[in-house]
């Protein structure tokens, strides 16, 4: 379970703080959704979960405390140097069958696998940038707008697997479109 408990965070030089007494809670397993007009603190909501910010006040409390999170980012974050499949292997200790298992199911095949981020579309990162995070096997997924660049087909299948991942674990999704927020067990507005 993820709670955060009378959070208040604000960054630093803003007069105005993004998060005031906020409190949530996070289910085991299934989808939440983080539904707010833009600007009001999604992408803020998942770093505190990530640890990547750290509550002014309050807390933000994770069971099990050594809980790992993987962090899809709404900018595709891949090393430009590297291919899709050597930018899995980076971070994930798995096989490159494994891996190369995946990206096809993902809809990466093997063509593309050995190309690099720049020579991929927007949306193929995308689901490189996925892939990475689900082999990764974190405890926890965290995705800013995910669904960002793929088309209906790829899309579905992109959710597929995020509902398998969240039969035994929480995913917390981020995301201004109301098509994305469909697929969620919860909702939380901020």
């Amino acid at each position: 379970m993820i709670s955060f408990k009378n959070v208040t965070f604000g960054y630093p030089n803003t007069e105005t703080p993004v998060f005031e007494n906020l409190s949530a809670e996070i289910p085991d397993s299934g989808i939440t959704a983080v539904i707010a007009p833009s600007g009001v603190g999604k992408t803020t909501f998942l770093r505190l979960i990530a640890g990547l910010e750290k509550p002014d006040a309050g807390s933000v409390e994770i069971t099990p405390k050594e809980a790992r999170a993987a962090f899809v980012f709404q900018e595709q974050r891949l090393l430009p140097w590297y291919s899709a499949l050597e930018n899995i292997r980076a971070v994930c200790s798995v096989s490159d069958a494994d891996a190369a298992a995946l990206l096809t199911e993902l809809g990466i095949g093997a063509d593309l696998q050995g190309k690099r981020p720049s020579e991929l579309s927007g949306g193929q990162r995308q689901r490189v940038c996925l892939a990475r995070a689900l082999l990764f096997n974190p405890d926890i997924l965290l995705l800013d707008e995910p669904f960002s660049g793929l088309d209906s087909e790829n899309r579905e299948t992109v959710v597929e697997k995020i509902r398998e991942f969240a039969k035994t674990r929480p995913v917390v999704l981020v995301s201004h479109i109301n098509e994305d927020i469909k697929i969620a067990d919860k909702v939380i507005e901020l």
